[in-house]
């Protein structure tokens, strides 16, 4: 007995000495952890006093210089665009010092932050950046590295700001040889590319030329791409946060074009955003974000979207982000991937429970971020695998809450879609052809050629059972209805119409194969009642020729036909009595 009770005890004072030997351990891990960012810290500020200082005194020796070059450049009645051509006219001039040089450049890049807007043209007009140009060379010999660098600091702002012109032909001017600014930068880019103070600067004026369209290409004459490779693919987790923000915000300027399919470039640029989306940097995050919507704009990116898990990073930011900006991007972005005509996309987003997550956003935000969200259930709804009832149920208890045009509009996309997707979907027609049938369907965008009336009725019989359960459940029908009664945009109108004549067109394939009874009900019932023909016939004589012939083509195809008076249609519906407890409203 003393023998168990001992060995208890023993038990019992280990275990209290493994845990506070934990704890010594934590608690030691813990005071180093803190010690560090409290130097951290001291050092910071104490580098900001530095420049503060050095600021403060480089002020004054400008100040000084401008004022033995030419006194009038600061005086307080010059105006910016007299000075301009002052410091213009002064450096054309030979024989400056170094010294003089920095102060005029100083003066010079301020006033173009100051007065950018109306200034740009001026400088222009005086070859302000034709006077500049000698100088590029003549920086590098510069011996006194903190004068170097200064210079080279201004001439990026300077370079900067003059890309910020709409001017094409003078941009194209700007990028020539002949004033040798790319030059400059990439030989700035290649002496400081471990600098990240300095690269950051660098960095600032190639990102202006990436978001320019017409001049973007020269960038390649850069080494610009390769620094980008490296930070972004080789352990960005180390990297400074202004280094990221720079490189994320050039690689969203970058992506706004068009690249050939599946190429090396476009795998090494979906890699590099894979990378930058879980910095815990917003502005990065929305970068990223970005340039995975403008990727989308002009690429089918589905296949590299599942291969680097973009869905899920994108999700993920979407929904946890407190940020307005990054959870709009992000829901471009999700928008973007959602849109793609892969069908695997689909199927991988249902993996990330996106529902889910976009009905909790949907509940938790409004205006643009609600908008955005119904946008990206829009572009998967109605898929074979993505009819979600409940967020569906979801979206119609907002217009109860929400009637502002643009939530509408989305809502009336949604819902649109969905049926149109239903109906359409190339993969849902070959899957369900296929389960019954081991004839291969010809790629055809018009397929419909190829089906017979059995293949449509077979498609039509399951296609019936959850588009009646949809209608049912959400009350479709009356809603669209209703909101064409509201005078709604042109684009929301052929969207409607096109839903309108896929239900149509799923409702003539039911009734051939002879199980028409319940949905040609709910379509008299929902349709006719409620005045869904009037509306259709008044939109024929629509100024939109596009709108008018969908509301011809409706009215000719299907109602005048498929729901005639013999068939128990449209003109012997008001001969019979109608019970309104029986419609679904």
């Amino acid at each position: 007995m003393e023998d168990l009770k001992s060995k208890q005890r023993r038990e019992f004072l280990n275990t209290v000495k493994d845990r506070k030997a934990d704890r010594e351990k934590y608690m030691t891990s813990l005071r180093k952890q803190v010690k560090q960012e409290i130097f951290r810290k001291k050092r910071v500020m104490n580098k900001e006093l530095r420049n503060l200082e050095e600021e403060a005194q480089q002020k004054k020796i400008f100040e000084e210089t401008c004022k033995a070059t030419n006194p009038k450049i600061l005086d307080p009645t010059t105006t910016p665009e007299e000075a301009l051509g002052m410091i213009t006219e002064t450096l054309k001039e030979p024989g400056k010092d170094a010294v003089i040089y920095e102060g005029l450049i100083k003066v010079l890049n301020e006033l173009l932050i100051e007065h950018s807007a109306t200034i740009i043209p001026e400088v222009i007009r005086v070859g302000t950046m034709e006077a500049l140009s000698p100088f590029y060379e003549y920086v590098f010999e510069i011996p006194e590295n903190h004068r170097k660098e200064s210079i080279i600091f201004h001439f990026c702002g300077i370079i900067s700001n003059a890309f910020t012109t709409d001017d094409e032909s003078y941009l194209e001017y700007l990028i020539s040889n002949d004033l040798k600014i790319l030059e400059f930068l990439n030989k700035c880019l290649n002496e400081y590319s471990n600098d990240d103070w300095m690269l950051c600067d660098i960095l600032f004026p190639l990102n202006n030329i990436l978001g320019s369209p017409s001049i973007r290409e020269y960038v390649h004459q850069t080494d610009y791409l390769e620094i980008l490779k490296k930070y972004c693919l080789n352990d960005p987790y180390n990297c400074s946060a202004n280094i990221l923000q720079k490189l994320s915000w050039g690689l969203a300027n970058y992506c706004d074009c068009k690249f050939e399919e599946d190429s090396k470039e476009l795998h090494w640029i979906i890699e590099a955003i894979s990378y930058l989306l879980p910095i815990n940097e917003q502005y990065v995050k929305a970068h990223a974000c970005l340039a995975i919507s403008r990727l989308c704009d002009e690429n089918e990116i589905g296949e590299l979207a599942i291969k680097y898990n973009l869905g899920s990073f994108v999700l993920d930011i979407a929904f946890k982000s407190e940020s307005f900006e990054t959870k709009r991007c992000a829901l471009k972005a999700l928008g973007g991937i959602s849109s793609s005509e892969i069908t695997s996309v689909s199927n991988y987003l249902i993996t990330l429970n996106i529902f889910d997550i976009l009905m909790q956003i949907l509940k938790e935000n409004t205006g643009e971020i609600r908008t955005k969200t119904l946008w990206v259930v829009g572009n998967i709804s109605g898929d074979k695998n993505i009819c979600n009832q409940e967020i569906f149920i979801s979206i119609i208890e907002l217009l109860e809450k929400d009637k502002s045009i643009d939530t509408m509009k989305e809502i009336m996309y949604v819902l649109s879609n969905t049926i149109h997707q239903i109906s359409l979907s190339r993969p849902f027609v070959e899957t369900e052809i296929k389960k019954y049938s081991s004839r291969d369907i010809p790629f055809s965008e018009n397929y419909d050629d190829y089906l017979s009336m059995g293949d449509k009725e077979i498609i039509a019989a399951k296609n019936n059972e959850r588009l009646t359960f949809f209608i049912e459940n959400t009350n479709i029908i009356q809603i669209m209805i209703g909101y064409l009664h509201t005078n709604p945009s042109d684009d929301v109108l052929s969207i409607m119409l096109d839903a309108f004549a896929n239900i149509f067109r799923i409702a003539e394939c039911v009734r051939n194969s002879g199980e028409n009874e319940n949905f040609d009900r709910i379509l008299r019932e929902n349709f006719t009642y409620i005045g869904g023909c009037e509306c259709i016939e008044a939109l024929i004589t629509n100024p939109n020729a596009d709108i008018a012939s969908k509301a011809t083509s409706i009215l000719t195809e299907y109602l005048s036909d498929a729901f005639s008076s013999e068939n128990g249609g449209f003109d012997s519906m008001f001969k019979e009595e109608i019970k309104t407890d029986d419609l679904t409203f």
